[in-house]
């Protein structure tokens, strides 16, 4: 979501958006539109345009879209790819290149496996 969207959000002054996409990991999410809140899962990408997360216990959703009562910072909950790992660092030992998707999980890491994958496992 966008935080300049919830301006104004308190329990007595509440803010409703309607959810405009569902986010899965492992799927693209399309660009958010103003105005409006995507559910994303963990592990999921953060919409183009969207700049702030909100945890799902803070939020009442039904069909009308997702209710907020406060307000929630700009970059709440964001963090940027691969803010993780340091440059140099070992994501992956190369004893691990024989792993399969079935063992990772997302798509996102099974990727990322592969990109780094050894020829001979390519």
């Amino acid at each position: 979501m966008r935080a300049a969207d919830l301006a104004g959000a308190s329990e007595s002054s509440t803010v409703t958006l309607p959810v405009s996409q569902r986010v899965p990991a492992g799927q693209t999410a399309e660009p958010l539109a103003a105005g409006t809140v995507a559910r994303i899962f963990t592990c999921a990408t953060v919409p183009p345009g969207a700049d702030t997360i909100v945890m799902q216990e803070m939020v009442r959703a039904d069909n009308a879209g997702a209710t907020f009562s406060h307000v929630q910072a700009q970059g709440e909950w964001i963090t940027q790819q691969g803010a993780d790992i340091r440059r140099g660092s070992v994501i992956l030992p190369a004893s691990a290149c024989g792993l399969r998707r079935r063992r990772w999980g997302s798509r996102h890491r099974w990727e990322a496996l592969r990109l780094k994958s050894c020829a001979k496992c390519a």
